[in-house]
């Protein structure tokens, strides 16, 4: 009704009763839903999505009739997102004459995608080249397993790629790739005295540095020599955040305070320091690794841990992120396999003096017996698949942060507690993670 006065719901009673008297008109009113809290968003947008849907749409009822966009409604949707490598470019039709029209990518996977949304006019007149690795974001799957409603986030960066290319556990090249950034970050800071190696890098790494616009007299790296310069570790822990967190989602202010302020390169095994700030899981034992960075902000940014609450850690491994969310929680539990890494974590936690803390050696890949009830529960480990066995010490509004599913087809999954019998499930993000110890043979997983 764009003529007439008053607000959505003012508009559509004139509507209804126009309505009444017209027996044949195809016109059918969309129910609209008047909600009280965040909760019943997500519940209905839970449910639309279920039925197939892409989204909701909230708005201000009280506003008068607008074309356009509008600042009084708010698209809310849901999506996931990966990474394809582009096989072909389609060329446009209608407006995209001459330009780009869509992708033809591959994923890691091997399904095939077209991507035909999400770009700008620049990107169309000069697409990516086959070849490169780009993100895309998509909402759920269809029945026949196709990416629904494909579209371009951005294209991965060289530092993505040499990720997926090399074996980001062997230290050689790790600390190559950290002393590449380095250089980087000391050109951005000013420090013209960043020194490193006089040893050239291999032509298999150049890719590396190929194409950076920075004209410096010799763009050197660290190879098999161990002197990168970490003097300035605080820097080094604000760059983590500023390159790798908050760019990845990880945007919990308080966060990243803690992320901040609790010394990593403290929990790091003697053989990875010069790589505590790296984009990479650093290993623990043979089986154990540290979260990377990112993955510690984006986990902590979803559960957004309050000063009042209570957590449960399944597995302690070094102790960073327990000593993190410590900083974060009222109390923490942490509860690890590994004897060994339970006591080193402990005297670290001494060390800095926090006693909020109580970490126990034991097996919870089975469950976990406890008395008490926590508001989040962290499992530091891939589980094969969820089907509820510690959703019994979760209180209600409570948060479980898992990794599920086997293999490479990981998400991570964000599961809260909305009523005494009613759960609702987020998926976060695309991973992979080592398998929690005692379920590397087992198909499901009960919390």
């Amino acid at each position: 009704m764009p003529n007439q006065d008053g607000g959505l719901l003012d508009r559509l009673k004139v509507l209804r009763n126009y309505l009444k008297n017209q027996a044949n008109t195809p016109i059918k009113i969309i129910k609209q839903y008047p909600i009280a809290h965040q909760n019943q968003v997500k519940k209905f947008l839970r449910d639309i999505v279920h039925k197939d849907g892409e989204g909701v749409v909230v708005r201000n009822p009280a506003t008068a009739y607008q074309t356009g966009r509008l600042s009084s409604a708010l698209k809310v949707k849901k999506y996931l997102d990966t990474e394809c490598v582009i096989e072909k470019i389609l060329p446009g039709k209608g407006k995209y004459v001459g330009k780009m029209g869509s992708l033809l990518c591959k994923t890691k996977g091997g399904a095939m995608v077209k991507i035909g949304s999400g770009f700008t006019d620049v990107q169309r007149k000069n697409p990516p080249a086959i070849g490169t690795s780009v993100t895309f974001k998509y909402y759920g799957l269809t029945k026949k397993g196709k990416f629904k409603y494909p579209v371009f986030l951005r294209i991965r960066t060289q530092r993505d790629l040499c990720i997926n290319r090399y074996d980001w556990q062997n230290p050689i090249f790790a600390q190559l790739v950290i002393s590449l950034n380095l250089v980087l970050a000391g050109l951005r800071l000013g420090l013209k005295n960043l020194q490193v190696s006089e040893k050239w890098v291999s032509d298999d790494y150049s890719y590396l540095y190929k194409g950076l616009s920075i004209n410096i007299l010799k763009l050197q790296a660290l190879f098999l020599t161990k002197k990168i310069n970490m003097d300035n570790t605080q820097q080094a822990r604000q760059n983590s955040i500023d390159s790798q967190i908050r760019p990845w989602g990880g945007l919990n202010y308080i966060a990243n305070n803690a992320l901040r302020d609790i010394p990593r390169e403290v929990f790091v095994p003697e053989a990875y320091k010069n790589l505590a700030f790296a984009d990479i899981e650093i290993p623990l034992n043979k089986q154990a690794k540290m979260f990377s960075p990112k993955i510690e902000g984006r986990l902590l940014n979803a559960l957004n841990i309050k000063s009042h609450e209570t957590v449960l850690e399944i597995g302690t491994g070094s102790g960073y992120l327990t000593a993190v969310v410590a900083k974060l929680c009222k109390s923490i539990t942490s509860v690890e396999i590994d004897e060994a890494l339970s006591n080193g974590a402990k005297e670290k936690l001494n060390e800095l003096n926090i006693n909020n803390a109580q970490l126990t050696a034991g097996d919870a890949s089975q469950g976990w017996q406890s008395n008490d009830f926590f508001d989040v529960v962290i499992v530091g480990s891939a589980v094969p698949e969820i089907t509820g066995r510690y959703f019994h010490l979760l209180n209600v509004g409570g948060r479980i942060f898992v990794v599920e599913g086997k293999g490479n087809a990981m998400t991570a999954k964000l599961i809260t507690r909305i009523s005494e019998h009613e759960w609702e499930t987020e998926a976060l993000f695309e991973t992979h993670l080592s398998t929690m110890q005692g379920l590397e043979a087992i198909k499901s997983f009960e919390f």
